[in-house]
């Protein structure tokens, strides 16, 4: 039964993350971006993002990161517990028996660890380390707090996206949904809009391959909202792009740019993220 009460609040203290390690290098997000990245980059975006590491669950050694959503104002709106393989940056699947789980309530317990194959392994935990008050969640975007004055926002769907974005093309914030091949709901959100139309700034949303249509949608409920908005326009120039993992994103073919050796420059005029006269000269 529920404790009516309770106080109510609409987001996550940060002490109540504080018990999750910042040191995310045994993270198996981590080490995908380790692929590709200097550690030291890494390791400084995670943390810039409060970024933890919750070593009651892993995958082939690594462990799931938690992952804080704040809203402009850099209140806690919500926590994810994500799993990622380490190999394909993707959450873990439903039906994964790879994936394992530690019945312990204290981090680096030596329980030990058995098969947890059930379910996606990507659920929000905001509830759980609200336990004392009533949480009600207002849904954000990963990485609003970091938009400060900008007048450009980048919208993608995967947090893994927006982390491997915001070190290749810094020109701009990068902001994330937080789902897997699809944008979701949260751009609906009143609190969302509200907060994007106070920025007054340009808004350019980057669909995965299969997502253009579900776009153009949002881009229509954004624009009626009085928030400029476009379609990111040159996929039919990158449809024929080689792309790391399973999910073709922008950030997806950038990694396999990485691959192929070609510089971040390179990478963002390639994809047209920016022209020449924005690069910096050394």
């Amino acid at each position: 039964m529920m404790n009516t009460n309770q106080r109510s609040m609409d987001y996550v203290t940060k002490d109540r993350i504080y018990k999750f390690s910042q040191d995310c290098s045994k993270s198996s997000l981590a080490q995908f971006m380790y692929r590709f990245f200097p550690k030291e980059h890494v390791d400084s975006r995670m943390d810039w993002s409060n970024i933890r590491t919750d070593t009651t669950l892993c995958y082939h050694g690594y462990y799931a990161v938690i992952i804080p959503f704040k809203s402009k104002d850099g209140k806690i709106r919500n926590v994810l517990k994500v799993l990622y393989n380490p190999e394909t940056g993707m959450i873990v699947r439903d039906g994964d028996g790879d994936a394992l789980i530690q019945h312990a309530s204290k981090q680096n317990s030596r329980a030990g660890y058995e098969s947890y194959p059930w379910g996606d392994k990507c659920y929000s935990i905001a509830k759980e380390l609200a336990k004392g008050y009533r949480l009600e969640k207002i849904p954000t975007l990963f990485g609003m707090e970091k938009i400060y004055e900008a007048d450009h926002i980048c919208v993608v769907t995967s947090v893994v996206d927006a982390l491997v974005m915001s070190i290749i093309c810094p020109h701009y914030p990068w902001v994330a949904t937080g789902y897997e091949g699809m944008l979701g709901t949260t751009l609906y959100h009143s609190n969302v809009r509200r907060e994007l139309i106070d920025q007054n700034a340009q808004i350019t949303i980057f669909p995965e391959i299969d997502g253009i249509a579900e776009a153009k949608e949002i881009q229509s409920y954004l624009l009626k909202s009085g928030i400029e908005a476009k379609v990111y326009p040159h996929w039919d120039y990158l449809k024929n792009c080689e792309y790391v993992g399973h999910r073709k994103s922008i950030a997806t073919i950038a990694l396999k740019m990485l691959e192929m050796q070609y510089s971040y420059s390179d990478i963002m005029l390639a994809l047209r993220l920016i022209d020449e006269s924005q690069l910096v000269p050394f």
